[in-house]
């Protein structure tokens, strides 16, 4: 793993820690759960019961990172600027992608539901 992907690897677990710590009150060890020392089965175990949808993006930019495809995006395979991932760990889409959802949705609108 480069320097570049363990800093974002202790990124990530930092914001983990912070969460569970912030609203679950672990009392679990920093150092433990921030400098990398468990596997993410190890992880898991210690979050059974604890899904919130922040958990879950942590932990799936966690596999993603461990898969080798973090930081490109899941609709288009470019690569997400630094800059994106910097300001927000998890992002799965680039900013193309993202601008091409949100116009979608904007001039689209929801779906209706018709009863």
């Amino acid at each position: 793993m480069t320097k570049r992907m363990r800093a974002v690897r202790f990124a990530i677990l930092q914001m983990l820690f912070k969460h569970v710590e912030d609203v679950y009150g672990s009392g679990w060890s920093r150092e433990l759960i921030v400098n990398g020392q468990l596997s993410l089965h190890q992880l898991d175990a210690l979050l059974a019961f604890k899904h919130d949808a922040l958990i879950d993006e942590l932990r799936s930019a966690l596999e993603r990172l461990d898969a080798g495809v973090y930081g490109l995006c899941i609709r288009c395979k470019s690569q997400i600027s630094r800059e994106h991932l910097d300001k927000d760990p998890t992002r799965r889409v680039c900013a193309s992608c993202e601008e091409a959802f949100s116009h979608s949705t904007l001039q689209y609108g929801p779906a209706s539901v018709h009863f």
